[in-house]
């Protein structure tokens, strides 16, 4: 989500490993507009031309522009290698796994979240606010 931390690590010359579940989406995010608005999704997800199949930045290729190493792996019995490969580098390193787009891991933690109501948003009508009684 943020990948100009990749300059920083070469400018610095971190040997930083990043791993990139790649999903073909924002996941966490889709996840819950999913939740919060009835099956709905917005900006999200990644998908190309007029079929809307899912589609996804080469992250690797991102990573190498950067010059940092990138590494794609489109197969778990890859991952390993890939992994004992980026560590013994000893420099930045991305590896763009490709993972299970329908995979929809539990909720742990903070995102272990009760539903929230959430009304549509209304347009059109200006909010008035009394500086007084409102924060």
């Amino acid at each position: 989500m943020t990948p100009h931390v990749l300059a920083t690590a070469v400018e610095y010359d971190i040997p930083a490993v990043w791993l990139v579940w790649n999903n073909f989406a924002w996941a966490a995010i889709r996840d819950i507009q999913y939740g919060m608005f009835g099956g709905r999704e917005i900006g999200t997800g990644f998908y190309a031309g007029p079929k809307h199949e899912p589609y996804s930045p080469d992250f690797a290729a991102m990573a190498r522009s950067f010059g940092v190493e990138g590494i794609t792996v489109k197969h778990s019995d890859q991952l390993g290698d890939a992994l004992r490969h980026a560590l013994a580098l000893g420099k930045p390193c991305v590896l763009d796994v490709h993972v299970d787009d329908k995979v929809k891991p539990p909720g742990t933690g903070t995102w272990q979240l009760p539903p929230t109501p959430f009304k549509e948003p209304v347009f059109g009508k200006p909010v008035i606010r009394n500086p007084i009684t409102s924060s």
